[in-house]
């Protein structure tokens, strides 16, 4: 692929999805709110980054410090849309080039890489009825497949600040010549990316210096997943925190990765056509994801496997089909226009989707200004837009209603305040529905901690239990006068 289309192509991917908020800040004289992706009003908002920053949430950190710097929550998110999709696209053509690819075979392959993982996503209509009817049916506690609409590179913070992470580890391997410093960048990165990433890079390592005897081809693969299980065993048992705790389902039962047969079907078809000192990166890269959603067979606990699929998985298929193209000269460049045009298609989803969200509320200086002033007492008659306005100005508190303090991250902190907001809204509102629906999903964070979600429990019956009670009363000296605003019904 040429240069100069290439950038075009490019240029144009990463354009379509920085179309709404540009289009925002035009029309708001520079304020952004804005998502397209899966709880990134919650990850991006300053309470929860403080508490949520960690070795695997490295992109917290960030979030924080961007705060601190005067940058809101929808401008940190502008600007890792703009740049990560760049950086990963480059990053990927610079890695395989210095491999030895031509410039404008890896220049394809680097787009391959970045949109192809949308045609395994839920954001193709086929895998959304498919990751439906497994919730549906229950054959979640047995399948483990894409959930979120969402691409993983477009999901600020996570997995996003991870994948730059990664990156920049590969290119410092490549050229010092050594695994070991990707190895050390999966210790600092989300969990659900760095973890199948360790487990390649080590059973790599161990297959170059164990050789590729035929009675020793399996044993690098099986002796990474029963030391990741251990480690895992061990950081569940012993340094795991109680929030962490909280999301762990105990089990031992296996799960079936749905991103690894389809990488292993691809891998079985393309073999032939992939270069020989490749074959084995491209095998572990399609059993990674399998690996890793079944550590709880070691470990004994398991929390959210979907998140190996979402955000390595579809990768994990698209690196597998740039390995072996050449097997379908015409198949491939096929795939990759359809990737392209599945990315455009879903950001102009996401463009109504924030259109059909944000509009109904006028954003004026009335609204800033109690933003601005006091967020937290805020309230909005709708769940979706009282979260998204928390990212509208930095350091800023969740609104009255934001849905992001109920996640029992920063529960403590706000509970004694919603229950004072949530007696005076219902006594102020008794009969509006967009408070009324507001109040039943906050109340049901603050007492379940969301526990009860088919992809968090895997459809095992657990007894929710009650952490906080929503309907104890409000607490001398917190109650505040809410200042509110009310969307235009339809």
């Amino acid at each position: 692929m040429p240069w100069l289309p290439f950038a075009l192509v490019l240029g144009l991917l990463v354009f379509a999805n920085l179309a709404y908020p540009l289009w925002q800040a035009i029309s708001t004289g520079g304020l952004v709110y804005y998502t397209n992706a899966n709880d990134e009003a919650t990850y991006l908002q300053y309470d929860f980054a403080q508490v949520a920053a960690s070795p695997t949430r490295p992109g917290q950190y960030l979030v924080v410090w961007a705060h601190q710097l005067g940058l809101s929550g929808g401008w940190q998110n502008l600007l890792a849309d703009a740049v990560v999709p760049i950086a990963f696209a480059l990053a990927t053509g610079w890695l395989l080039r210095r491999m030895g690819w031509e410039p404008s075979r890896a220049r394809l392959a680097a787009l391959a890489m970045l949109v192809v993982p949308m045609l395994v996503g839920t954001q193709n209509p086929l895998f959304r009825s498919l990751s439906f009817r497994n919730i549906a049916t229950g054959w979640i506690y047995w399948i483990n497949m894409v959930d979120q609409r969402a691409c993983g590179l477009l999901r600020t913070p996570e997995p996003q600040a991870s994948w730059v992470i990664l990156m920049v580890a590969a290119i410092v391997a490549l050229r010092l010549r050594s695994i070991w410093p990707l190895l050390a960048a999966t210790l600092v990165s989300y969990t659900f990316v760095g973890m199948p990433t360790a487990f390649v890079a080590a059973a790599w390592e161990l297959h170059r210096r164990w050789g590729d005897r035929p009675g020793r081809r399996w044993a690098p693969l099986l002796v990474t997943w029963l030391a990741i299980g251990a480690a895992s065993g061990l950081y569940f048992h012993l340094v795991a925190s109680e929030r962490l705790r909280f999301y762990l389902i105990p089990s031992h039962l296996p799960l079936l990765s749905l991103t690894s047969v389809l990488a292993l079907a691809l891998y079985a078809a393309l073999r032939k056509d992939i270069a020989s000192e490749w074959r084995f990166p491209a095998l572990a890269v399609a059993l990674a994801p399998l690996a890793v959603s079944n550590q709880q067979i070691i470990s004994g606990f398991v929390a959210q496997p979907s998140n190996f699929e979402q955000h390595f998985g579809v990768v994990a298929i698209a690196f597998v089909l740039v390995l072996g193209a050449r097997a379908w000269p015409r198949v491939y460049p096929a795939l990759v226009a359809c990737g392209c045009a599945l990315w455009l298609a879903t950001a102009s989803i996401d463009f109504r989707m924030n259109v059909a969200t944000n509009s109904p509320l006028p954003f004026d200086g009335k609204l800033t200004g109690a933003l601005r002033e006091d967020s937290r007492h805020v309230a909005v008659n709708d769940r979706d837009l009282a979260s998204v306005l928390g990212l509208v100005y930095p350091r800023q508190p969740a609104t009255a209603l934001g849905y992001d303090q109920g996640s029992p991250a920063v529960a403590a902190r706000y509970i004694a305040d919603y229950r004072c907001a949530r007696r005076q809204i219902l006594a102020d509102y008794p009969h509006d529905v967009g408070f009324f629906k507001a109040t039943v999903q906050l109340d049901y964070l603050f007492t379940t901690g969301n526990i009860w979600l088919p992809i968090v429990s895997l459809g095992r019956p657990l007894p929710p239990p009650t952490l906080y009670n929503v309907e104890a009363g409000c607490e001398p000296g917190v109650a505040h006068p809410l200042r509110y605003f009310l969307v235009k019904g339809p």
